[in-house]
């Protein structure tokens, strides 16, 4: 399974992937860029800052095992692997 965020302008270090109990959990925090020492006067402020939590259930078949984050251009790209499903066993019939 591939799961895709879109966090632009997040540092990495703010970025917290946790799986528990088959949820995927995924925190964020932007940061707010105003510094007040600078003595500039904000008159609007495009950006959104604060934290971001977004929590998804996977499904059965995957495992907690090779789990990859890879955070590039903005954008977090979570790999969940499958469980290999087992396979029916072939059971010869003999003639006695």
């Amino acid at each position: 399974y591939e799961l895709s965020f879109e966090l632009p302008g997040i540092d990495e270090q703010d970025i917290d992937v946790q799986l528990q109990n088959k949820t995927l959990t995924v925190t964020a925090e932007r940061k707010d860029v105003r510094d007040d020492t600078d003595n500039k006067r904000w008159h609007r402020m495009e950006h959104r800052y604060g934290q971001y939590t977004r929590a998804i259930t996977l499904p059965d078949n995957a495992t907690d095992e090779g789990i990859d984050a890879v955070y590039k251009a903005g954008v977090l790209t979570v790999t969940v692997p499958k469980r290999t499903e087992a396979q029916p066993a072939k059971i010869t019939v003999r003639t006695t």
